[in-house]
């Protein structure tokens, strides 16, 4: 990362606050302005000062926010979610966790989706002692607070009105139409990354570049993973990013899981 003189960053500053076009200039002055960017900490004032977050390429910026300081981890997501979801719905199956419509992605070679499903299931509800910070009663809870889907536009909205106001900034994925139509062209199938009540087409249809962008946006916007689904955010962030440190909580079903999981794989 070049050392930009103190100026010239709040120069660029000024203009990424003001500007959203073109993407080249953007690019180049979001980047050059990451050290002096981490100061702020509030989603909301964040992309309320920066006109270019609020475009269709925000999320890039924000990928590219994680990958400046994280760049031995930040290809392991796309590189090897199709291993470790084969092993998760295996594990699915062993456990009696899978319902019909993952079964069925299953049969039409959708597993990575299947997977994603599957892992409320398997990881289950933490019970939180806080009470600020209580959890949800059911799995169904937690994976909509991650992953939601829906067969119509008006569906989601709803669904995004009825959020609490500090809920509706964090990230998570929603897919709108049908899951086995993921990856196409398909004119009724679209795949969002929602930060801040905003939806951020995923233009390729994949969901797995949606969870890509997802958990890359947590830290870019440094802040905490949802409380509802922080268990499952923290297994991709130890056993597939690899990039847990100190200060990242642990939780005894994910190190079991994984355990698991590597277990299955070792007699593969």
């Amino acid at each position: 990362m070049r050392n930009i003189p103190q100026i010239q960053q709040e120069s660029d500053i000024e203009w990424l606050q003001q500007n959203d076009e073109p993407l080249d200039e953007v690019v180049e002055k979001w980047n050059q302005t990451f050290l002096y960017r981490q100061r702020c900490k509030n989603i909301k004032n964040y992309f309320y000062t920066y006109k270019c977050l609020r475009s269709n390429f925000g999320l890039l910026l924000l990928s590219n926010d994680f990958d400046a300081t994280h760049q031995e981890s930040k290809n392991n997501f796309i590189e090897n979610w199709g291993t470790v979801a084969s092993t998760i719905v295996k594990y699915a199956a062993l456990k009696k966790k899978l319902s019909c419509l993952e079964e069925n992605l299953i049969a039409a070679e959708k597993e990575h989706i299947a997977a994603f499903l599957c892992l409320p299931k398997i990881l289950g509800v933490i019970i939180r002692k806080r009470k600020s910070d209580c959890s949800l009663s059911t799995s169904a809870d937690v994976i909509k607070s991650f992953f939601v889907h829906f067969k119509t536009f008006e569906e989601l909205t709803d669904f995004k009105a009825k959020l609490q106001d500090f809920r509706s900034a964090l990230p998570y994925v929603a897919f709108v139409g049908d899951l086995y139509n993921e990856g196409s062209t398909s004119e009724d199938t679209y795949v969002f990354v929602i930060i801040n009540n905003l939806n951020f087409r995923i233009e390729s249809n994949k969901i797995i570049e949606a969870f890509d962008y997802c958990y890359k946006a947590f830290f870019a916007l440094n802040t905490d993973f949802t409380p509802e689904c922080r268990h499952i955010w923290v297994f991709f962030q130890t056993y597939i990013y690899k990039n847990a440190n100190k200060n990242t909580k642990t939780y005894t079903i994910v190190t079991k899981l994984i355990d698991e999981l590597q277990k299955i794989d070792k007699n593969n």
